[in-house]
C-alpha cells in the first residue's frame, strides 16, 4: 500500500512538473516581453518569447537580427543544429501530449514552429548561393551573362504569386481549429501554361511545411484540395517602373481546383483558375511554354529564373545548368528562396520552361539549387504531354 502511495505521489508530481513547463511557455509570441522582460523591441528587432525548449537560458527573449545584419553574422552550423534539435523535441513532445487542452496545444505547436522560423532566419540558411543576395527586381533588370531585357520582358507577365487569402471568415472557428500562420502570406512561385491553368510546385500544398502552421479543422490540416478554397494566384504584383510603389494594375484568379498533383515523386502541380471580370488570366498574362518532349538540356546552357522570392515582389535569377540528374536539374549560381518554389526555370535558346524550381542545397560556401524537370513531369502529367 504504501509502495503504491509512493507511485501515485511520483506521478502527481511529475504531472505538476510538466504543467508548469507548458506554463512557462503561454506568452504570445507576437507580444514582444516576457515576464522577465518588459522593455520595448528596440527599432529594426523582433524580440521573440521562448518556448519551454529554451528554458536552460532561462526564457530571455532572443533579439533576432533583420536579414541584412544576419549576412554579416549567421549562426555556426553547431548552434544551429543544437538549436534545432531542441525545438524539434519541444515539437514532438506537444504533438503526443494528451493533458493540454486541443486548442491549447496547436496555439504552443504554432508558437514552436514561429521559433523554427526565426532560427532559420538567423541562421540564414535560405538556399542562397554565396554571401550575396544576387536577385533583381525584375524592373532594375539590365541583363545578365546571356539574358538581356528583350528576352525577359516577354516571359515576366506569365508569373504568379500563389497566396494565402488574407482573411478565412469563420472557417476556423470551432474548438478543435485553428487558422495557423499563413493569412495574407506569399506561399510560392508559378506561371500560366495555357489560358487557365498555373503550373507551380506540388509541395506547396504540404499538409506539414517547414516553419509554418497551414490552418487545421478538427486538429488535422486542411488537405491540399480544401487549401485552394483559401488561396489565390496574383500577376503583376511588382514594382511600378521607376517608383516605390508596387504597381497598380495587379490582378488576382481564384483557384478552381488542383488538375494534377505531385505524381511518382516529381514535385510539380496545375492549377485551374477561374476567370476574373468574366476573362481568364491567360488572356492578359501570355502563358509560357513547356518543353517539347526530348528537349535536350546540357551542363553549361544559360536558365534564369522569375520567382516571388520570400513571397516578395517579383525578382529574377540568371545562371547556368550545373548538372542533370535524372529527374533534377541542378543549378549552383542562381539564389531562390522560400517563396520561390514551383517558378519556372527558363531555357535562353527558345524560352521555353525546363524545369518546376522545387527545392535548395546552396549555401555560402557553395552547393546547388534544383528543379523537376519538365521531361520528368511529362512521363507522367496527362496535361503536360
Amino acid at each position: 500500500m504504501n509502495k503504491n502511495k509512493l507511485t501515485l505521489a511520483n506521478n502527481i508530481l511529475s504531472g505538476c512538473l510538466i504543467l508548469f513547463i507548458f506554463s512557462l511557455s503561454s506568452c504570445s509570441v507576437d507580444s514582444g516581453k516576457t515576464t522577465e522582460e518588459t522593455t520595448p523591441p528596440e527599432k529594426g528587432k523582433e524580440y521573440v518569447a521562448m518556448t519551454f525548449a529554451d528554458l536552460s537560458i532561462k526564457r530571455l527573449p532572443l533579439p533576432i537580427e533583420h536579414e541584412d545584419s544576419l549576412r554579416k553574422a549567421p549562426l555556426t552550423i553547431e548552434s544551429y543544429l543544437e538549436r534545432k534539435e531542441r525545438l524539434d523535441s519541444a515539437y514532438n513532445a506537444l504533438q503526443s501530449d494528451t493533458v493540454l487542452p486541443p486548442k491549447t496545444r496547436m496555439e504552443r505547436l504554432l508558437e514552436v514552429r514561429q521559433q523554427e522560423r526565426v532560427l532559420n532566419d538567423h541562421a540564414f540558411l535560405r538556399s542562397q548561393c554565396g554571401m550575396d543576395d544576387n536577385l533583381v527586381d525584375v524592373e532594375r533588370f539590365t541583363g545578365q551573362g546571356a539574358f538581356d531585357v528583350n528576352f525577359t520582358q516577354g516571359k515576366i507577365p506569365a508569373i504568379g504569386l500563389l497566396c494565402w487569402d488574407s482573411s478565412f471568415g469563420n472557417a476556423f472557428s470551432g474548438p478543435k481549429d485553428i487558422e495557423g500562420d499563413v493569412k495574407g502570406r506569399g506561399w510560392g512561385s508559378g506561371c500560366l501554361i495555357a489560358k487557365d491553368l498555373f503550373l507551380t510546385a506540388a509541395h506547396c500544398f504540404n499538409s506539414n511545411p517547414a516553419n509554418f502552421t497551414i490552418p487545421h479543422k478538427n486538429e488535422l490540416p486542411i488537405t491540399p484540395e480544401q487549401s485552394i478554397r483559401f488561396m489565390h494566384v496574383t500577376f503583376n504584383y511588382q514594382w511600378q517602373a521607376n517608383s516605390d510603389q508596387i504597381r497598380s494594375d495587379t490582378a488576382s484568379y481564384r483557384i478552381a481546383e488542383i488538375k494534377e498533383i505531385r505524381f511518382d515523386g516529381v514535385d510539380y502541380a496545375i492549377l485551374r483558375l477561374l476567370p476574373r471580370n468574366g476573362e481568364l488570366p491567360g488572356i492578359r498574362f501570355q502563358p509560357l511554354n513547356p518543353a517539347p518532349r526530348n528537349y535536350p538540356v546540357f551542363r553549361g546552357d544559360a536558365i534564369c529564373i522569375i520567382q516571388h522570392a520570400r513571397g516578395e515582389e517579383k525578382k529574377i535569377g540568371c545562371g547556368q545548368v550545373q548538372l542533370v540528374d535524372g529527374s533534377h536539374i541542378r543549378y549552383g549560381n542562381i539564389d531562390t528562396h522560400s517563396g520561390s518554389s514551383g517558378a519556372p526555370v527558363i531555357d535562353r535558346r527558345t524560352g521555353v520552361i525546363v524545369g518546376v524550381h522545387s527545392d535548395g542545397a546552396c549555401d555560402e560556401g557553395g552547393g546547388y539549387n534544383f528543379c523537376s524537370s519538365i521531361q520528368a513531369i511529362r512521363q507522367v502529367s496527362t496535361i503536360i504531354r
